[in-house]
């Protein structure tokens, strides 16, 4: 009789067989969804290690009598597959699960049970260099081209965890079983940012065709199958749909976002640390003696991604969240105070959509719908103060806030109190009420604050854990600004004496140091603006900004454009210039710039197989036909950008920036005087200023507030480094379309230059140099599409065998719909 969830665990809600049904669920879900190669062949006699109900027993004859080839054992783990329609068909109180897991460890190891390795780009780029035309499937012979010569798959159900080292078992329970449906390309449209996904499709074997028979032998006799995915998904993987955070992408995190050095770092530093005993977890055959007897600094150089990813989620998610806060924060993994790091991959996660991410701070779980950004830090005050103090004790710290109940009162003061002074005022009260709130963040490896200093940090890194951002900018405009005004104060206070050599000194210590920051910032300022005005940010930049492209741009474009009488003026691409270059470099961008609007513009227009689809349809105006950027802004905007170009070589030069630097060396004659240095601090200050205010200072903005009438007529507000704010109106038309990035989180503004006939300013994102840029460059890559269309649609479809849906849970491997690159 057919029986919904809740009949099914009514039914089997015996603790004995509860129990047995949990150990038996990740052997399902890994004979489910794996491949099976032509040689797959399993140990004789396994079929009295898998006994039978007499259901089982009955189909156990109808598939002999259908595929009399297959041997007992065969039809017997084909049981095991299917597990259940009406009734259990395999005898869960008596199988034996060590012979089990030993057979299907030896088929994992010697890949005759084929788990995909869905990590990482590894075979995204394998299917775009194998595969001429996209596909929504692959043939078998295809996907042993795809997966030859690649890990084995690193998957999870329940506590089993697949690899190299065959069937291991982790600490923790997970719901990450192999799949055949991975995310494997992007259209060659470039409007389109879906990450489009493909079926493996198996190879056609006796075993196979005994498996379809069964499919249609319940279905034929019994009808649907009843509900049993709910249950097994529970029994197989991370207990808790609705708990809060989520960490079920926490395997997906590290193996997307952290380089084979980084996790190499990991794994060290676990092996090391005496509380996780990991070696405990390591498997003890023969065969891997030799390999584990290594010391633990020389193990992580032994093993491949694979086999330490293998290892490492062995430990539970709480032990790794420890690990990668310690790896992180020790700066042993180097994360740019920009970077946050996300999965490119997403499992379909629980109530909460959560997804793992980490930053310079540390990890987080963060909540992607049903959630307001104080939610958890609401819930964690009641938490807190409920184990570490008393309802008695937050009632008198709330007693001045409205309301007649606590619960009102904690809400009014969250809607008032910035989040940073609501978790300092509430949170950090008492070494008690702290420890307790670590506790219950899952984070008491962060030890509590010995100084003003270490408070601050940890304040950054409780908010960024409870998911609420903070806005992080790079040092380098603020420390010139900071130098500019040291010498500016000591030279107004020498002004009109004679110099001492002391006097002298201090002047040269202060300059030195401001023209090296100087020549950072000149060189972070050419470089954008370069970049910015003469790169394809729809076509390649994706609107992703790093300073080592800017410099690529300055040296390919600038360079021989300037005689001197030393030779031509040469851009180097490490950015390793003088001032005089630097300050030269603008006049001769404003120059270039200024040769490609006089010239035949057609010669830079996007071609047509280039545009995206919806560009053909009215009323979406496409904002960048062109593959330079100088010839998509509109003409007074452009004047005006290469007017303070031009104004800011001049600018250096009336300040005599470049001579000034030279005259400070020891030895010389002429030391600047202090009205000099003065004067050359005024042409500073107007150059830099105006450079800023224009964006071609790479400045970030982070949004603050947005507000919203009942049209959908958004206003967001934003703010940048020093308190510069920025108002933007969205356009009716959609940035998104355009390729531009939203306005949420840091961006890269150029207030003064719109996209298109909008309003909407023009900006980018920001990627500093890290490991995790390095893995993600080049993304995503599309193919140039073919004179009849696109080329995802030349074999989309054709003759792919038919899908069996046996009315399975979610549990079924990846969703990837973020479809665009994690970084």
């Amino acid at each position: 009789m057919w029986c919904n969830s809740s009949d099914i665990d009514d039914r089997y809600d015996v603790q004995p067989i509860r129990d047995h049904i949990r150990h038996l669920a990740p052997y399902y879900h890994l004979l489910r969804t794996a491949l099976y190669s032509p040689s797959f062949a399993l140990p004789q006699e396994l079929d009295k290690a898998i006994p039978l109900t007499p259901a089982g027993a009955n189909a156990a004859r109808a598939v002999h009598e259908s595929e009399p080839s297959l041997t007992p054992s065969e039809i017997h783990v084909l049981l095991l597959r299917y597990f259940a329609h009406q009734d259990l068909l395999v005898d869960v109180e008596h199988v034996d699960t060590v012979a089990v897991r030993r057979a299907l460890a030896d088929l994992i190891r010697d890949r005759a049970l084929q788990l995909p390795w869905a990590y990482g780009r590894l075979l995204y780029d394998r299917f775009f260099d194998l595969f001429p035309a996209n596909t929504d499937h692959l043939e078998p012979a295809d996907s042993d081209a795809l997966l030859a010569d690649t890990p084995i798959g690193v998957c999870q159900a329940g506590h089993l965890v697949t690899g190299p080292f065959g069937l291991l078992e982790s600490r923790s329970a997970r719901c990450l079983p192999p799949t055949r449906h991975l995310p494997l390309w992007h259209c060659s449209d470039s409007g389109c940012t879906a990450l489009h996904t493909v079926t493996l499709n198996r190879h056609q074997s006796p075993y196979e065709n005994a498996f379809e028979f069964l499919v249609r032998h319940f279905r034929d006799t019994q009808g649907q199958r009843s509900e049993w995915g709910p249950l097994l998904d529970r029994l197989a993987g991370t207990p808790g749909y609705y708990d809060d955070p989520s960490m079920e992408d926490l395997p997906f995190l590290l193996g997307d976002a952290l380089s084979k050095t980084e996790l190499r770092t990991l794994l060290t530093l676990g092996l090391k640390h005496p509380e996780l005993e990991v070696r405990s977890l390591l498997p003890g055959d023969e065969r891997y003696r030799t390999l584990f007897s290594h010391p633990n600094d020389v193990l992580p150089e032994r093993l491949d991604v694979a086999q330490m990813l293998q290892v490492l989620l062995l430990l539970s998610d709480h032990q790794l969240v420890e690990l990668l806060d310690i790896a992180i924060l020790s700066t042993a993994i180097k994360i740019p105070p920009t970077e946050v790091r996300t999965t490119a991959n997403t499992l379909p996660g629980n109530f909460w959509e959560c997804s793992c991410e980490c930053s310079s701070l540390g990890f987080r779980s963060r909540q992607h719908s049903h959630r307001s950004d104080l939610s958890r830090l609401r819930y964690l005050i009641v938490g807190v103060y409920g184990a570490a103090a008393s309802e008695e004790d937050l009632e008198w710290v709330l007693r001045n806030e409205g309301g007649e109940f606590l619960e009102r009162q904690l809400e009014t003061y969250l809607s008032r109190v910035e989040p940073r002074d609501a978790v300092q005022g509430l949170l950090f009260r008492s070494r008690a009420i702290l420890n307790s709130t670590l506790q219950l963040l899952s984070c008491e490896h962060l030890k509590a604050p010995s100084c003003n200093g270490d408070e601050s940090l940890l304040l950054d890194r409780l908010l960024w854990k409870l998911g609420i951002d903070l806005p992080r900018f790079p040092p380098l405009l603020s420390r010139f600004w900071e130098l500019l005004e040291t010498l500016k104060r000591q030279s107004d206070s020498l002004g009109g004496q004679q110099l001492g050599i002391d006097d002298i000194e201090t002047l040269r210590s202060s300059a030195a140091n401001l023209f090296v920051s100087l020549e950072s910032v000149l060189d972070a300022t050419l470089s954008f603006a370069a970049w910015v005005l003469l790169s394809d940010h729809f076509g390649s930049t994706a609107f992703r900004y790093s300073i080592e492209a800017g410099r690529q741009v300055v040296a390919e474009k600038l360079s021989h454009r300037l005689e001197t009488p030393s030779g031509p003026v040469v851009y180097d691409r490490d950015g390793k210039h003088t001032l005089f270059p630097l300050s030269e470099g603008f006049g001769i961008l404003k120059d270039v710039c200024e040769e490609i609007l006089k010239d035949d513009k057609t010669t830079f227009l996007r071609k047509e197989d280039a545009l995206p689809h919806w560009s053909v349809r009215a009323g979406l105006d496409f904002s960048f036909p062109h593959t330079v950027l100088v010839l998509d802004i509109e003409r007074t905007q452009c004047d005006s950008l290469l007017s303070l170009l031009g104004e800011a070589t001049a600018g250096l030069r009336r300040g005599k920036v470049a001579e000034i630097r030279n005259r400070c060396e020891h030895n010389r004659r002429d030391f600047p005087s202090p009205s000099e240095f003065l004067d050359m601090v005024l042409h500073l200050e107007r150059t830099i200023m105006s450079s800023e205010s224009a964006g071609l200072t790479p400045i970030l903005y982070y949004d603050d507030a947005i507000t919203m009438d009942q049209y959908g007529r958004t206003s967001v507000s934003l703010t940048g480094y020093q308190g510069r704010r920025v108002h933007v109106t969205l356009a009716a038309s959609w940035a998104a379309v355009q390729g531009v990035p939203s306005l949420a989180g840091g961006v890269l503004l150029l207030p003064g230059v719109t996209i298109g006939n909008s309003n909407e300013p023009l900006r980018f994102t920001l990627e500093e140099e890290s490991e995790y840029r390095r893995l993600w460059s080049e993304y995503p890559r599309r193919r140039t599409r073919t004179a009849g269309g696109n080329v995802a649609d030349e074999d989309s479809g054709a003759g792919r065998r038919e899908m069996l849906d046996l009315g399975e849970s979610s549990c079924d491997g990846l969703s990837s719909d973020r479809g665009e690159s994690p970084s």
